[in-house]
């Protein structure tokens, strides 16, 4: 099995985990808190890190460390990293906002009936943090491990860095298999995945993600403690989403401060990673700073630049010939490499585009 197929084989089985982690926590007869607690402890913790871990080791016979490393997170970031992580997290938190209102509006002209839940009931501060911990730190680490990392290392071979990031936030939208969700959750994929490619890292990820399901939290949270600061943000929203003009200089600011915070991560991350060589080579291979360096696809084979082409006729037919067979050769070599991946791609679809032909059912 090639390394893109075992990384791809990990990620599928994550999605397949799902599903049936749900159906049997809606057996269970729990309250919302409680239900949700167990839900995101198991799912996170188990489905996307143990189960991940586990399957790493026996798929590719290496350590923990390695894990880390291959991951993208064993690595060394600045200071000045994690504040524009957190400056992309408030970026994201306010076009996620104006995404899933538009989202929400076209929705209910389409037919869709959104599912009235009550929610997280803040009767404590206990509460609260175990909200944090379980809908804000646990996904922001496992969920990038698996969406990031992951997926990150199956498309190691993929030259384009935008073609990475855009699959990668596809995929991010539909393994949610929440159809109310899908637009919202893509852009902040490829947002996620921009940021990790740039930085060499998947720390920075997490940080946003972080940031912006904390936002989310605080939001539901002063709504029932605070209702002063939660009105605020709410006619703040209004506001914005009401007259056309606002919303567009709103999300021109957002995306630029995004665009910008890219820009600097990626300045810190390549003079850091100027000063402190050697860097990680497995996370480097990954995110295609160099070219990849096994199979008929590799740089070194396709163009032989170790060969002295000025002196031997033969090795110039020779490199020719190979040339001409990985142009001709079938694709069916790549599409089993990435069956996993389009086999996620496939069941993830079918369950968003039945989630919202139920909303509009139902």
């Amino acid at each position: 099995m090639s390394k893109a197929f075992k990384y791809g084989l990990i990620f599928l089985i994550t999605v397949i985990l799902l599903p049936i982690v749900r159906m049997i926590f809606s057996i269970l007869q729990l309250s919302t808190n409680m239900s949700d607690w167990l839900f995101s402890f198991s799912f996170q913790i188990i489905c996307l890190g143990i189960i991940p871990f586990i399957l790493y080791k026996l798929l590719f016979k290496k350590s923990g460390t390695d894990f880390l490393i291959d991951m993208g997170i064993k690595t060394k970031i600045n200071f000045s990293i994690v504040l524009y992580a957190v400056l992309i997290g408030l970026c994201a938190y306010v076009l996620n906002i104006i995404i899933s209102t538009y989202t929400q509006y076209v929705f209910r002209l389409l037919g869709y009936t959104y599912q009235s839940a009550p929610g997280t009931i803040y009767s404590s501060l206990e509460v609260l943090i175990l909200e944090i911990i379980t809908s804000a730190i646990l996904p922001s680490v496992f969920e990038e491990i698996t969406n990031r990392g992951l997926l990150l290392g199956a498309l190691s071979k993929s030259k384009s860095n935008l073609a990475k990031s855009l699959l990668i936030g596809l995929l991010f939208g539909l393994v949610h298999q929440n159809s109310a969700q899908f637009i919202s959750a893509f852009v902040i994929g490829v947002i996620l995945a921009q940021v990790a490619i740039k930085t060499r890292s998947i720390i920075p990820a997490m940080i946003i993600h972080f940031m912006n399901n904390f936002m989310i939290i605080m939001s539901g949270y002063s709504e029932q403690t605070n209702p002063a600061y939660y009105n605020f943000l709410n006619n703040l929203f209004v506001l914005i989403i009401s007259y056309s003009f606002i919303t567009l200089i709103t999300v021109a600011i957002a995306t630029y401060g995004i665009y910008y915070a890219i820009r600097e991560m990626r300045k810190s991350a390549e003079i850091q990673h100027t000063q402190n060589k050697p860097i990680n080579d497995t996370f480097s291979d990954i995110f295609a700073i160099e070219p990849p360096k096994e199979g008929l696809d590799d740089f070194d084979l396709i163009y032989n630049t170790h060969a002295d082409f000025k002196s031997n006729v033969d090795n110039v037919v020779q490199f020719d010939n190979v040339v001409q067979d990985n142009v001709s050769r079938p694709s069916f070599k790549k599409v089993i490499r990435y069956m996993p991946i389009i086999i996620a791609i496939v069941i993830t679809f079918i369950s968003t585009i039945f989630t919202f032909i139920w909303g509009v059912m139902r």
